[in-house]
């Protein structure tokens, strides 16, 4: 089953069945790449008429490393072709990209970069990307694009262009300790309050006095947080105008819940990023977290987890009975930047690597994969039990941030404010106006806001 049915019909499981998948164009099915039969490893670009080298900027982590890898060692066996990649942090690659992507042409550092789907539409906002459509048209049979999902595709696009390939999506979901849940007789939580009462039980056991865990990290990730619990309340980051509304009662309600899910965290929460989070699971320091579901993979490997054996996988549970998931639908891919040197052909062939067959197996323990068929394979879906409940939580309504250039001008200009009103006990409606006011200053700089 295809995310576009998930996401419009809202139907619940994983199909192990024939896939249908929308074409892009119709001409895409003559094309003719390198490696259009599908072999494992090959890389789909041509060999360059002159030698070229291209240079992949993406971040390190367990969920994109196969599909960079696909890139390095599948192109590098080609004649007059050469392909770097370093990985780097997170923090270092959102530094990076709009330091080359903003070069003159021909002036990049990176010829290759990843995005998600909101830098994606920062970066495209700015003409920094090189659109794929007429590309996907020839060849998108050929290279397998055209059994990525619809659904996906359509979250790469900015003003109705394609700019980048997703390999895979993300979603927040519950990760939880089954043999600790059950022995107290705890169903795995549905909502905020739910995961409260469980983590009551669970110290008052105890089992834990730190239950719960989550990425908290003050220098990024509580936005996210913060996203996740004011959606689910029924919030927005800005009104209809794209005017700034976080100091409302959806977005006071969401800084209480976050204070109480820091109240069973411990004391260095707001240093916590995903990685850390996920270590808190794997030593038995927390019972139960929120993380991305891409992170699954490395709570059930042996080598890396205390209790991979006890470890199972529930939607993210609402902010309150009725709402939307608290959790945050992310997509990720790489684009080609407008102002490499390389020649196109060469770096939409390398590119188009990462979603090929062998990028697609390699990655599915780690990462809920981009095409259709791969999803739908029964074998991968054993190596990844973690798919059906980041699934259910898009079907239960999981949505990206708005997909608008100025939402990281919001939350860079609001993060301080959120961690104040995190950290603090008085009325979270005074710290969110100090957040409203910043980021209308924010936009009003950067030209968003007059």
């Amino acid at each position: 089953m295809n995310l576009s049915q998930i996401l419009g019909q809202r139907p619940v499981m994983l199909a192990v069945a024939a896939v249908t998948v929308a074409s892009l164009a119709a001409c895409g099915a003559g094309s003719q790449l390198p490696g259009a039969s599908g072999a494992k490893g090959t890389c789909l670009a041509p060999e360059p008429a002159s030698p070229a080298t291209v240079n992949i900027l993406a971040y390190g982590a367990p969920g994109m490393d196969p599909f960079s890898k696909a890139m390095t060692s599948s192109c590098n066996g080609v004649k007059n072709l050469k392909v770097n990649h370093s990985p780097v942090d997170f923090s270092a690659q959102l530094e990076k990209a709009p330091l080359s992507l903003s070069q003159p042409a021909d002036g990049a550092s990176y010829d290759i970069v990843e995005v998600y789907n909101t830098t994606l539409v920062e970066y495209a906002a700015k003409g920094w990307l090189a659109p794929l459509d007429d590309w996907v048209a020839k060849n998108g049979e050929a290279s397998g694009v055209n059994d990525i999902d619809p659904a996906l595709l359509e979250k790469m696009k900015y003003d109705g262009r394609l700019y980048a390939l997703p390999n895979q999506q993300n979603v927040h979901i519950l990760m939880y300790r089954k043999d600790i849940l059950d022995g107290l007789g705890i169903q795995a939580p549905k909502t905020y309050g739910e995961l409260y009462e469980a983590a009551d039980k669970i110290k008052a056991a105890g089992k834990s006095q730190t239950p719960f865990v989550a990425s908290f990290n003050a220098d990024s990730d509580i936005s996210t947080a913060f996203n996740n619990a004011l959606t689910s309340q029924g919030g927005a980051w800005v009104n209809g105008d794209g005017r700034p509304t976080l100091a409302s009662p959806e977005g006071a309600a969401a800084i209480n819940d976050l204070r109480k899910l820091k109240s069973y965290m411990s004391s260095d929460a707001l240093t916590l990023n995903n990685a850390k989070a996920v270590a808190a699971l794997q030593n038995g320091q927390a019972a139960m977290g929120i993380v991305y579901a891409g992170r699954g993979a490395t709570l059930i490997d042996p080598a890396l987890s205390k209790f991979a054996k006890e470890f199972a996988f529930a939607p993210a549970p609402a902010a309150k009975a009725g709402g939307r998931p608290a959790a945050q639908w992310t997509q990720d891919g790489f684009a080609i930047a407008k102002n490499s040197k390389v020649g196109f052909e060469t770096l939409a062939g390398v590119m188009a690597t990462s979603v090929g067959d062998a990028a697609m197996t390699n990655g599915a323990p780690f990462a809920v994969i981009s095409r259709t068929s791969k999803l739908n394979d029964s074998a991968l879906q054993a190596k990844a039990p973690y798919w059906q409940a980041a699934l259910d939580t898009l079907k239960a309504g999981a949505e990206t941030l708005p997909l608008k250039p100025f939402m990281p001008t919001i939350q860079q200009s609001t993060r301080t404010f959120i961690v104040e009103a995190v950290n603090g006990t008085g009325d979270p409606i005074d710290a969110l106006g100090k957040a409203d006011a910043a980021a209308n200053a924010a936009l009003k700089t950067a030209g968003y806001l007059k």
